[in-house]
């Protein structure tokens, strides 16, 4: 819900030319999101970049949990998503929008936080 809200906001901006020069993706949560509750941080992630709302430059800060999938919500044999993937998700939605993204860091603690740089091609 967050972050659509922040879409709403953004689209009914957009036609005045706000982009976003910095979005930290402060999710503390997993990866895999929360179906029960219709809560999806790829979906808010791929929303931003398909929406178009980063500048260029614009610094793109996430934070996410990489644990093991629950098998209450997912089948046993999903997938095991790491940095990796979300790196490789980010830079395919920006190539997508015609936006280059450098990866800035990775921390790995108790989550991850991930920094990328997204700029116009």
């Amino acid at each position: 819900m967050r972050c659509q809200r922040l879409d709403q906001w953004l689209i009914h901006n957009a036609y005045k030319g706000l982009r976003v020069a910095i979005l930290f993706a402060d999710f503390e949560t997993s990866v895999y999101g929360k179906p029960s509750c219709q809560f999806s941080p790829l979906g808010d992630l791929q929303r931003f970049l398909r929406f178009g709302f980063p500048a260029s430059p614009c610094l793109l800060c996430v934070t996410l949990s990489y644990r093991a999938p629950n098998e209450v919500f997912y089948s046993a044999d999903a997938p095991q998503l790491s940095t990796d993937d979300l790196e490789g998700f980010v830079a395919a939605e920006a190539a997508a929008q015609g936006m280059e993204c450098t990866v800035l860091e990775t921390i790995k603690y108790g989550m991850s936080f991930s920094l990328f740089q997204l700029t116009d091609r």
